[in-house]
């Protein structure tokens, strides 16, 4: 029983600007254990971690630097490769940087952060994006193993005013169609992210959510 609380126990990444609350609620309710990382030491005993999302790119890299966090994360992310699911603004922070601002993201995975209204092109799109939006696999579920038992296509929640474009094709998910095809989710070895909030989106979010909590 203990080994198998520490394999559902998520670090969610606190930086003081994000919604932690409804992220650790959320895995909390399909049975995983949530605590809250704010400090390098934190981030160096997990064995899974959410970065969360709301708030503006740059402000989020700022705090991740003061806090001493990113070559913790980088660590984790890319030499012990333990599972890390980005959501929303987590999930731009994977990318090599934001039109948002002018701090390089963690530059996990080959991807740039756009903005949403200039990608748009087309005032009839109300910008920022928000609400129920239908999100298609461009690869079946069965290659994703956070999409386990989830229907496809399934609605998703979304808040949002920019979007990553993927130069790798071959790591894009999922799709939203907002005017334009947006890349909405991706997974890349042990990495993962959705532009959608799963906390907010009930039965098929907290799926995905209880899907990453089993990861072993």
């Amino acid at each position: 029983m203990v080994a198998k609380r520490k394999m559902n126990e998520i670090a969610v990444v606190d930086l003081g600007i994000s919604n932690v609350k409804s992220v650790t609620k959320a895995i909390e309710y399909v049975g995983g254990q949530a605590t809250l990382a704010s400090t390098k030491e934190e981030i160096k005993k997990a064995r899974k971690i959410i970065l969360p999302g709301v708030g503006s790119f740059d402000e989020a890299m700022s705090r991740m630097k003061k806090l001493d966090l990113v070559g913790a994360l980088d660590e984790k992310a890319l030499l012990q490769k333990i599972p890390i699911m980005g959501i929303c603004l987590g999930y731009q922070l994977m990318s090599k940087g934001s039109e948002e601002g002018q701090k390089p993201g963690l530059g996990w995975v080959e991807s740039e952060t756009v903005s949403l209204r200039r990608y748009l092109d087309d005032d009839a799109y109300k910008c920022p994006h928000m609400g129920w939006n239908q999100v298609d696999w461009i690869k079946p579920s069965s290659n994703d193993i956070l999409f386990k038992e989830v229907r496809l296509p399934s609605r998703f929640y979304f808040v949002h005013s920019y979007v990553p474009v993927f130069e790798d094709r071959n790591l894009v998910t999922g799709v939203t169609h907002y005017g334009k095809e947006l890349d909405v989710c991706f997974a890349s070895r042990n990495l993962f992210g959705t532009q959608f909030h799963p906390e907010k989106s009930h039965v098929f979010g907290l799926q995905l959510i209880k899907n990453f909590c089993d990861i072993k």
